[in-house]
């Protein structure tokens, strides 16, 4: 089982502390801030893993923009639990409902505020940061105005645009940062890789894992207008005959999950699974010829392997 080494917690103790004092900056009733405060941290820690492939030696500015990453994490899903309705983030009150919806709006803002205010004289990182965020509302928007019968090449713009655009920049501001090695194309793609796999396990707990849902989200969220958003329902619709699309929008999770069994979508999703993995695995084995990716690796390891537990396949 994966641990964090001493080093990685020093980091992430350091990232912690800056949290907690930005949450001693607000007003008083936001002292407990659960959505901020809970958390994996992983993005921090890819930033990390991308950093320490060339250096062991941790810095006030590393740590910053890791802080900077994790604030623009944690406001994204702040809004991504408002448009969807979520009343829970991994088992606590979503923001919007510990404070109002109001008031998670301008949280979140105001946390975007304080991750730039780390940043002012980061003009390369700025850059990248911000195109990230728009990138990230281009797709949000994208998600809302999607069509009912949407196909995979519209799902996986938008997961590029969201999920693996902050994924794979972890993992490449990490990396850029201590290096003027321009070779960075390995990086990007095994980021991409991850953060689409990432995307596509987390879509599957709310198919294979509604007991998960329910007790991680406070609901199932079963309303086709949202999951036709799902990468496994638009495997599904790929496969589905005309008379079983037409009922599409009427159907219950149960009906859902017996269509899924009758076209052997978890099939098909494993085998997808296994190749994004495979591919994954061959890039860090050609990194392995460059730099020590072992702690990278253990995480990924680890992270795969929990996500996979939680979609239940």
């Amino acid at each position: 089982m994966f641990k964090i080494n001493e080093n990685e917690k020093n980091f992430l103790n350091n990232v912690d502390e800056l949290i907690n004092t930005y949450i001693q900056t607000l007003p008083p009733q936001y002292l407990n801030f659960i959505q901020l405060k809970n958390g994996n941290k992983l993005r921090p820690l890819l930033v990390y893993y991308g950093f320490t492939l060339h250096s062991s030696k941790i810095n006030k500015r590393l740590i910053n923009i890791a802080y900077s990453i994790e604030l623009i994490h944690k406001a994204s899903t702040i809004i991504d639990d408002i448009i969807d309705e979520d009343i829970k983030r991994r088992g606590f009150d979503a923001c919007h409902v510990q404070h109002s919806i109001n008031e998670a709006i301008i949280l979140s803002i105001h946390m975007l505020g304080e991750a730039f205010s780390k940043l002012y004289d980061e003009i390369h990182i700025n850059n990248i940061i911000s195109m990230m965020i728009k990138n990230m509302c281009i797709g949000t928007l994208k998600e809302l105005n999607i069509s009912t019968y949407t196909n995979s090449d519209e799902i996986t713009e938008i997961i590029n645009l969201q999920t693996t655009g902050i994924i794979k920049n972890c993992l490449l501001i990490g990396f850029t940062l201590n290096t003027t090695d321009i070779d960075y194309n390995d990086i990007e793609i095994l980021g991409s890789k991850l953060g689409y796999l990432f995307q596509l396990l987390n879509d599957c707990e709310s198919i294979f894992n509604l007991e998960f849902i329910n007790a991680n989200k406070g609901n199932y969220n079963f309303d086709y207008n949202k999951i036709r958003k799902n990468i496994c329902i638009t495997y599904l619709q790929s496969y589905l005959n005309r008379r079983d699309i037409e009922t599409m929008h009427t159907l219950t999770p149960s009906s859902i999950s017996k269509l899924f069994k009758k076209y052997k979508i978890k099939d098909h999703i494993l085998s997808e699974i296994s190749y994004i993995k495979k591919d994954i695995y061959s890039i860090l084995d050609e990194l392995s010829h460059r730099y020590n990716i072992y702690r990278l690796k253990c995480c990924i390891d680890y992270t795969i392997a929990v996500a996979e537990k939680r979609a239940n396949i």
